[in-house]
């Protein structure tokens, strides 16, 4: 929802830009017209702007991205723990036996081998998690200056004006 209505801010605000061209264009009789010198200028700070709003929309489309895989990562950080969780309960109730025949040694040594791949699954994903994480940080610290970047260009594109 933030993204859309980022976006049509955006193409608000070339709409707007635009129109004010078109009505300064429509209007040559002025008594202030702006030398070629000056519209180039105009139109060189509106393309600035607007390729950093696209840069800027860039950024939130790929801040969303590493949300949901910062999501996905700790969704599945939650199930290897669950599972993890599950394998070590299973071994500590086969431990609490106390059985020493052979099939029972075997189902232990099992449900041990279970735990532990279980809790080596577990590590994976909690590192999965923080590399997601720091992802997501990187990109929201890009979308960050690319949207100063964008107020900046706007803002000299409209002092030109």
């Amino acid at each position: 929802m933030r993204i859309r209505f980022a976006l049509l801010a955006i193409f608000a605000g070339l709409i707007l830009g635009f129109t004010s061209i078109s009505a300064s264009a429509q209007n040559p009789t002025s008594a202030s017209s702006p030398s070629p010198e000056q519209l180039k200028k105009q139109a060189d700070a509106q393309k600035k702007a607007a390729d950093a709003k696209q840069k800027w929309v860039k950024a939130q489309e790929k801040v969303k991205s590493k949300q949901a895989d910062l999501d996905k990562a700790k969704q599945e950080e939650e199930k290897a723990q669950k599972a993890a969780d599950q394998a070590q309960a299973d071994r500590d109730k086969l431990k609490q036996d106390s059985s020493t025949s052979s099939d029972a040694i075997k189902k232990e040594a099992n449900a041990q081998k279970k735990a532990a791949d279980a809790k080596e699954k577990w590590a994976k994903a909690q590192q999965k998690t923080a590399q997601a994480q720091k992802a997501l940080d990187q990109a929201q610290q890009e979308e960050a200056k690319a949207k100063s970047e964008a107020e900046k260009a706007q803002a000299a594109s409209s002092a030109l004006k």
